[in-house]
């Protein structure tokens, strides 16, 4: 009688037990915006963003879109800090949202630079408004590729997967374009 107490008893725990789930962790899949008007991951590591956030985005040709996401330098074995940023380049097209076309990526780090796989690219315009005056455009994106190192020889050159979010971020006009872009030329 006693070993089917003690029998009926673990029994019961082991049922109890497994009907528990463990605590999952995991990194989330989309990056977090934290106060800064960018954020990625790259490999699933959060991009090491310049402090303030630092960025550069400009408007060619009245419909193409070239930003540069700054992040802190890397300091090398030999102690030179070498610079790390994500450039994204896109045609947009006023008020239009959803896939941009021609999209591309870069990544370079430590001296490293990595381009983007045409096939795994995509960019999702969330939001894309000119200004009054057409001297910037506002926007917020999703993009998400594959990049790797040029194939200068047959070394194999593992791809980084690379995914980022923009929100608000102001893209500036140079001003030899801001006629060309106020009449849509």
């Amino acid at each position: 009688m006693k070993k089917l107490f003690f029998t009926m008893t673990m029994f019961s725990m082991i049922i109890m037990a497994s009907s528990f789930k463990g605590i999952e962790t995991h990194k989330p899949l989309e990056p977090v915006l934290n106060g800064g008007p960018f954020a990625a991951r790259i490999d699933g590591f959060a991009f090491d963003a310049h402090k303030d956030h630092k960025y550069e985005a400009t408007i060619k040709d009245g419909s193409n879109a070239e930003v540069i996401l700054y992040g802190n330098d890397v300091k090398d074995k030999s102690g030179n800090y070498n610079p790390q940023k994500i450039g994204v380049e896109f045609s947009l097209k006023d008020g239009v949202v959803g896939l941009a076309s021609g999209s591309k990526v870069s990544f370079e780090f430590n001296k490293e630079k990595f381009y983007s796989n045409p096939a795994s690219t995509e960019l999702t315009i969330k939001k894309a408004v000119w200004s009054a005056d057409h001297k910037s455009m506002t926007i917020s994106a999703d993009f998400k590729c594959q990049v790797e190192k040029p194939r200068t020889s047959d070394d194999y050159t593992p791809s980084l997967g690379i995914r980022g979010t923009v929100e608000n971020i102001t893209i500036a006009v140079p001003s030899s374009e801001i006629n060309n872009t106020a009449t849509g030329k």
